[in-house]
């Protein structure tokens, strides 16, 4: 009975918050639609986090190497025009993967420091 108490001392009606609150956005199939479309991202969040160990660092490690890889290669790729394809993709590797790990630098240091979840720190 502790929320209807903040609500009365608001001065609202606490039907009608619960009204608004539960009914309004169920009460048509856009409506529905949108509390689900903003609800999904939690809930896979919710659910990764659940699953732990395995299931959180892959997320985490396909969300944190996907640009900062992408953007070194492309670099390289686009500066290098002269450089074998033998020379070139070398180093478009080795300096995708050092931009990854420099970018997993600050999840990792708040992971092993502050113990907070990854999955948090890398959305």
């Amino acid at each position: 009975m502790l929320p209807p108490f903040f609500i009365i001392l608001a001065g609202a009606n606490p039907f009608a918050a619960y009204y608004n609150f539960i009914i309004v956005p169920l009460s048509s199939k856009f409506s529905a639609l949108e509390v689900l479309v903003k609800a999904t991202p939690l809930i896979f969040t919710g659910i990764a986090v659940t699953f732990a160990s395995p299931l959180v660092i892959t997320i985490s490690a396909r969300k944190v190497s996907c640009t900062p890889v992408q953007s070194p290669a492309a670099w390289v790729g686009a500066t290098f025009t002269k450089l074998p394809a033998i020379a070139a993709v070398p180093l478009m590797l080795v300096l995708g993967f050092a931009a990854r790990d420099v970018v997993a630098l600050l999840p990792a240091f708040l992971k092993v420091k502050l113990k907070v979840d990854e999955v948090v720190t890398t959305y």
